[in-house]
Order: structure tokens, then C-alpha cells, then sequence
């Protein structure tokens, strides 16, 4: 196709300068026409046809034919991968479809028992669980100012939908999904839509919790209005977080594209913004860096004059220590290196020279800090990984040349995009199954339980009054002690403050003297300059990564602690069936499983509607596995939707992060060591030392950190009262409906059509639950 517009050039007899001039400046330059010639179903579609209506307007329809004909034969970028996600969709839309029969089923009878029985209202909550089941994968190209991430972007897309040059004055994250993804509640004729802090992709299923966090929709203006500063440089929302625009591209079928504000690495690029204070500079930074929690798939740029140099590896290595590899044996199978603006003068053995090099320093750079990060965070109690360390050949491998007119570059980055695209779907189709899988086998068990609950309910009045007060009287014999262990869990908050303090004292003070500050910088740099310019990036990823490690390491004690009490809860509370219970067999999915009362779901309910978790978030971290074993229900799920558990590969960092907790101490560190202005002399590492200590010593930084440790376990009292406090009534109310039903004597035709009616939705699920 491409032949055949260069041939209707030539018969025009017309230059691609020429061509420019005709369409006028504002509408075509002389590369966007060679970039049309080149590949045309990768540009806009109006560029094209303005280049036609120059050289041919007579075939303008014959190029639309050939452009249908393309894309009916071309398959989408993920062509190798079929049919598991086939079987995937199949089984998702019959596990919908079968929910739905049930609960229509179940809410259409006029049986007693199926009224009185809560197991209609327990299918639609696990049925709401899927909401989020169809999200998709988010790729994000990430990278300097300089780097071009919005071509790259564009590129994709094949589109100039983003600016060229993306303002470091933008402070909004675009999230660009497909058309079809559109929910039938959002207004058909807005394509843009404005989010406040908090909101995640995958909230765009949930109907009211896409209202609660909704600031305003409209069109492509949007974008500009709430994403750029105006002339007095303020924002017109300081609480819009993020654009998600809805577009028809085919890539965007696959996955979700995500594009962050400019200023996620760069707080020296504010000193020529006037205005800006260094707490704007740190929401900016903020805002930008819990974008990362979002991401699955990534695209660093970085510019082939200091590819991998200077702060870019700091900056890779900031975002790849809040992402866990998705699988310990291919950490970086989800990442591509790009080198962009790489020209067609520089050579392939050029190239591959600058990968070696720049893998060796990357290996170097990254084998404390960073690979300990993810070992750490792969050494997950319930699923543990062994991580597989990328060497310098893992690292090279990872790297590509672009440049968006050297052909050859494109078609082999396309090709690499397409292995990492197909790695997220396989993926994300993994994780659906499994969630597809465990809400097969909760129905299962809900279903046996409620034919147990119909055998217990042929008993007297008296016999079921009986064991409910025999059970009643034990659980509040039971429970006095467990609410003294909350409260005494409550209490230690405090103390965990005052370790953590302690600790990160140590750690900080441990770096604040000019020996230690010497040793590490001797060790992580050898040129004078590249040691200026990224200092600040490589103490900032050092402390943020002790820091954390701190936090985390309380934050699981504390949910240790609270898992137990709550597992014991669950364990006293009664039930319909009684003795009964104790002869169901046990299941890999929860205690609640073989219970009608979920303490699991009343407990996490409780913290619906706080901003901050504080280390409750650490106790939902480990009582649930994205999309894995465990389905909370009811209010709970609005709670793990909030942190984004049920969508991606979620860490404890991560989850520290969305809920208000500490999020910023790396950056914060950065932003005071890279406001210095070193003067360096012959002996530059050890003036560096000192000039560094000097500014952390004179900076507020310990102090504010302490702050923010001491208001994160606050937070997590707070969390953990309202919890308890969900717990007890729950449980309450509970009892009160287990007396109500244990009055009720149903009569054996009520019985047996129950039974008929279980029996039915239990073989309508057929083989599915294994």
C-alpha cells in the first residue's frame, strides 16, 4: 500500500516537501508525510486522507478498500495468542450466565426455606466479585522528559492523540482504554473522563464507586483543563489524579495504556517553574509513583546521548522496586528497554556495544538494592518464588534500538511488544481462571452447606433453639477474650511506632557521617559527573528501600497477630447447622466456607469508607492473594477494590501507598540532596560525602518521616477499631437471624422442594467445581 502512494506522488509529480506546503504547516510537515508514505495504517486517519486529497482525491476510496482489506487479514497484535483466551472468555460468560440463572432462580421461589435462606444474597455478592474480571492488562511507556515516551506512545497507537511533548507541568495520569470497554452507565457522547486520587482502572465496573470518584466528563479539553497549570500556576482540581480516555485503536483491545505526568523523575526540572513549592513537587512525584502500582507491563525509554546513564538507572530501578516480577524465574519478561532517538547512522555494533555496557552497570547498580527488594517480596509465606537474578546477557536482551523512521527498528520492536503483550494476556488469563476457578468451588461449598442447613431444619423448634443457645453461650464465653486480644493488638500500635522510629534512625544516621557516605558513593560511582547528577536517585532508592523494609516487616507482624484473632472469631461463632459442621470436609478456600457467617468479610467490611488502612492494609495483604483462593464479600470487596488487590500483583508497599500511608520518603530525600550544588575538587568523592551529609543533617527529612510513621499507626488503630466494631455487630445480627430461623418449622413439602431447587443449581454447575 504503501508503494502506490509514493507511485500516485510521483504521478502527481509532486515532493514530499511539496506535499507539506500544499496541505499548509498547521496540517502536515514534510516527516509526516514520509512517515504516511512508510506506514500508512499506523497513522491518523486524517493526515492520510489530507495527503490523498493533495496527491490523488480520486483514490481516496480505493485507499479505504485496501485499508479494510489490511485489517481484516492483519490479526491483532496478540495473533499467537488464541485459544486461551477463548477458553477463558468461555468460561467466564458461562460462570456469569450460571450465576445469574441461580439468583433469578433462588429470588423467583416462594419456598420458605430459599427466603429464609441467605444463599441468594451470597451468589450475587460472589457474582458482583467479577466486576473487575474485565480489566485488562496496563502498559505503560515510562521514561525522562527527553526521552520521547509520548511518539513512542503515539507510535502504538498509531495516532498523534498525545502531545508530542508532554509539559512537566502536566499532572494528571492518562489511562487510555478501549471503546468497547465503555460501561452502558457513562454517557455515550464523552470520550474523557476525570478521576480524583484513589481511583483505579478496574474501578471503571463498579458503577458507585465510578460515581464516588468521578470529578467531571466531556471531551479531549478535559484533558488540558485539569492537567496543566495555568497562568498563575495553580491547578483547577488539586484532586484530579487521573484522565482515562476512551479510544477505538486495536491494540487498546488487548490491553489498557497508561501515560505518566513528565515530572515522575525529575525534581530539577521544577527549578525553571516558577512558583512551585517542593510539596507540589512531591503530590506531582507522588501522584506519578503510585501510577507504578497500576502497571503490568512496562516500556522504559531512554535517550541514546545518555542511554542508561547518569539518573536513568535510579529511575528504572525506583519503579521496578514497587513492581514484583509476575514470575521469580523471568523477572523481566514484562519489560522493554528502548533506546530511543537512535538515528540510522549509528551502527548495529554500535548499538550492541552501548547494551553491554549499559547491562553491566545495570547489573552492578541493581544487585543489592533492587534484587534484594524483589527477593523479599517474592518470599511470600503462602506462594513463594526463588527469583532468578538477571545478569548482564538478561539485561542486554532486554534492549532495543528506535527510532519511528528506521523500519527495521519499528518492525522489531513491534515484534517484542507482541511477546510481552501475549506474556501479560497469558497472564491475566492465568489469574481469571484461578478466580474463575475458586468462585466455582465457593458456590460448590455454599450449595452443600445450604442442603446441610435443610436437613438441620426438619428438627423441632425446641431441638434447633436448643443448639443455638448451647452455641450462642459458648461463642460469648469465647469472645470476651478474643475482644481483650484486639485491644491489646490496638495498644501495641504505639510500641510498633516507636521500634520503626527507632529503627530508621539507625538506618538513616547509619549513611549521615562522611565515612559511610564516602564508602557508599565508592561503590556505586566512578565518574565525578554521572555522581552529581545521580546521587540523589541512588540515596533515595536506598533509603526508601530500608525504610520500607522496616515498615513491611511490622505491618506483617501486626497482621499475624490480627489474622489469628479473627481466624479464632470464625472458629466460635454459631452456626445454622450445628454439630453438623464439624463433619463438613474442609476446603483450600476459607474457614468461612464451610460456615453461613463470613467473620472474614464482616471484619475487612468495617473499614468501608476510610481513606487510610495504615497496616490493616498489610492484614487484607495477607488474607487475600489477587484474584486467588480467598473471595471476601459484601462490603469487603468494596475494600480490596479500594487497594486494588483484585486487579494486578499487588505488594505490601504498594498497598501502603494507596491507602495514605508513607509513600514518599525516597523521593523526598532525592528532592533535598538534589538541590544541592556540589563544588568538587580533586578528592570529589570525599567533598561529595561531606556536602551530602551536610544537606541531610540540615533537613527536615528524619523528622517528617517520624511523623508519618507515628500517623500510620494511628491510622492502623483506627482501621483496626472500626473492623472490630463491623465484627461484633455483624456477628450480632447474625445470632438474632439464627434464633429468628431456629422459630420457624417448615413443613416436608417446603422441604423437599427446597432440595429439588439446591439440587438443581448444583447440577447445573455440573463438572465445573473440582
Amino acid at each position: 500500500m504503501n508503494d502506490k502512494l509514493k507511485m500516485w506522488r510521483d504521478k502527481a509529480g509532486l515532493s514530499q516537501q511539496e506535499v507539506a506546503e500544499r496541505a499548509g504547516e498547521n496540517v502536515l510537515t514534510q516527516k509526516q508525510v514520509s512517515r504516511i508514505e512508510q506506514a500508512p495504517l499506523s497513522q491518523n486517519l486524517e493526515l492520510v486522507l489530507a495527503y490523498l486529497r493533495i496527491v490523488a482525491p480520486e483514490k481516496i476510496q480505493e485507499f479505504i478498500t485496501d485499508c479494510l482489506h489490511a485489517q481484516l487479514n492483519t490479526s491483532s497484535l496478540n495473533q499467537n495468542y488464541t485459544q486461551q483466551k477463548e477458553n477463558m472468555m468461555r468460561n467466564k460468560k458461562e460462570l456469569i450466565q450460571y450465576l445469574e440463572n441461580s439468583i433469578a432462580t433462588l429470588s423467583n421461589t416462594s419456598n420458605p426455606f430459599i427466603k429464609n435462606s441467605s444463599i441468594a444474597k451470597d451468589i450475587a455478592e460472589l457474582k458482583d466479585n467479577l466486576k473487575d474480571i474485565h480489566a485488562k492488562p496496563v502498559l505503560s511507556a515510562m521514561g525522562p522528559s527527553d526521552a520521547g515516551k509520548s511518539t513512542l506512545l503515539n507510535y502504538i497507537l498509531g495516532s498523534e492523540i498525545l502531545p508530542a511533548k508532554w509539559q512537566p507541568a502536566t499532572c494528571l495520569v492518562t489511562l487510555l482504554m478501549h471503546t468497547q470497554d465503555k460501561p452502558n452507565y457513562l454517557d455515550a457522547h464523552k470520550s474523557v473522563f476525570i478521576f480524583k486520587t484513589g481511583f483505579k482502572p478496574h474501578m471503571i465496573f463498579d458503577q458507585k464507586m465510578l460515581a464516588d470518584y468521578l470529578i467531571d466528563s466531556g471531551g479531549k479539553e478535559l484533558i488540558k483543563t485539569y492537567g496543566e497549570k495555568d497562568e498563575n500556576d495553580n491547578v483547577l482540581n488539586p484532586q484530579a489524579y487521573m484522565v482515562v480516555v476512551f479510544e477505538s485503536f486495536p491494540i487498546l483491545e488487548n490491553i489498557w495504556l497508561l501515560d505518566t505526568p513528565g515530572q515522575l523523575i525529575e525534581p530539577e526540572m521544577y527549578d525553571d517553574i516558577e512558583g512551585s513549592s517542593s510539596e507540589e513537587i512531591l503530590n506531582d512525584k507522588a501522584k506519578a509513583m503510585s501510577a507504578i502500582s497500576l502497571v503490568d507491563g512496562l516500556i522504559f525509554a531512554s535517550a541514546t546521548t545518555k542511554f542508561m546513564r547518569d539518573e536513568d538507572p535510579y529511575f528504572l530501578q525506583n519503579i521496578l522496586m514497587h513492581k514484583v516480577p509476575l514470575e521469580g524465574d523471568k523477572p523481566l519478561a514484562n519489560l522493554i528497554i528502548l533506546k530511543t532517538h537512535s538515528y540510522d547512522q549509528i551502527t548495529a555494533e554500535a548499538n550492541n556495544a552501548t547494551f553491554r555496557t549499559a547491562a553491566n552497570h545495570l547489573t552492578k547498580t541493581f544487585s543489592q538494592t533492587l534484587y534484594d527488594e524483589w527477593e523479599h517480596q517474592l518470599n511470600h509465606p503462602s506462594h513463594p518464588q526463588k527469583l532468578q537474578r538477571p545478569d548482564a546477557a538478561v539485561w542486554a536482551s532486554r534492549m532495543l534500538p528506535f527510532f519511528r523512521e528506521n523500519n527495521r527498528y519499528c518492525e522489531d520492536f513491534d515484534a517484542r511488544l507482541k511477546e510481552v503483550i501475549n506474556y501479560l494476556l497469558a497472564n491475566r488469563t492465568a489469574l481469571i481462571n484461578s478466580r474463575v476457578e475458586t468462585i466455582n468451588k465457593r458456590i460448590h461449598h455454599r450449595i452443600a452447606l445450604a442442603l446441610q442447613e435443610l436437613q438441620q431444619s426438619s428438627r423441632s423448634v425446641q431441638e434447633k433453639k436448643e443448639d443455638i443457645e448451647r452455641q450462642d453461650a459458648r461463642f460469648r464465653e469465647g469472645s470476651g477474650a478474643l475482644i481483650a486480644r484486639f485491644t491489646e493488638i490496638s495498644n501495641q500500635c504505639p510500641r510498633y511506632a516507636e521500634e520503626d522510629i527507632e529503627r530508621i534512625r539507625d538506618i538513616f544516621y547509619s549513611l549521615c557521617n562522611e565515612e559511610s557516605m564516602y564508602r557508599f558513593i565508592d561503590n556505586q560511582f566512578e565518574d565525578k559527573d554521572e555522581a552529581k547528577r545521580a546521587i540523589n536517585k541512588a540515596l533515595g532508592n536506598h533509603f526508601e528501600s530500608k525504610f520500607r523494609r522496616v515498615m513491611e516487616e511490622s505491618t506483617r507482624r501486626f497482621s499475624l497477630e490480627v489474622e489469628s484473632v479473627v481466624q479464632a472469631w470464625q472458629k466460635i461463632v454459631p452456626s445454622a447447622h450445628g454439630a453438623a459442621s464439624e463433619g463438613m470436609p474442609q476446603t483450600d478456600i476459607s474457614l468461612s466456607a464451610t460456615s453461613d457467617f463470613d467473620a472474614y468479610s464482616a471484619f475487612v467490611g468495617g473499614m468501608a469508607g476510610l481513606t487510610s488502612f495504615g497496616a490493616m492494609a498489610g492484614y487484607v495483604a495477607t488474607i487475600s492473594s489477587n484474584l486467588g483462593a480467598y473471595i471476601l464479600v459484601g462490603k469487603a470487596a468494596g475494600v480490596l477494590t479500594s487497594l486494588g488487590i483484585t486487579s494486578s500483583v499487588t505488594t505490601l508497599p504498594t498497598l501502603v501507598a494507596a491507602t495514605g500511608g508513607p509513600v514518599a520518603w525516597g523521593v523526598a530525600i532525592a528532592a533535598v540532596v538534589g538541590l544541592l550544588v556540589y563544588r568538587l575538587f580533586a578528592n570529589w568523592k570525599k567533598a561529595l560525602a561531606k556536602s551530602v551529609v551536610k544537606g541531610l543533617e540540615s533537613s527536615s527529612t528524619l523528622s517528617n518521616v517520624e511523623t508519618d510513621i507515628t500517623r500510620y499507626w494511628q491510622d492502623s488503630r483506627k482501621a483496626l477499631a472500626a473492623s472490630v466494631d463491623s465484627l461484633k455487630a455483624e456477628t450480632d445480627a447474625f445470632i438474632k437471624h439464627l434464633y429468628s430461623e431456629a422459630n420457624i418449622e417448615y413443613q416436608q413439602q417446603d422441604i423437599a422442594e427446597a432440595g429439588q431447587i439446591l439440587t438443581t443449581i448444583k447440577n447445573n454447575l455440573g463438572g465445573e467445581a473440582k
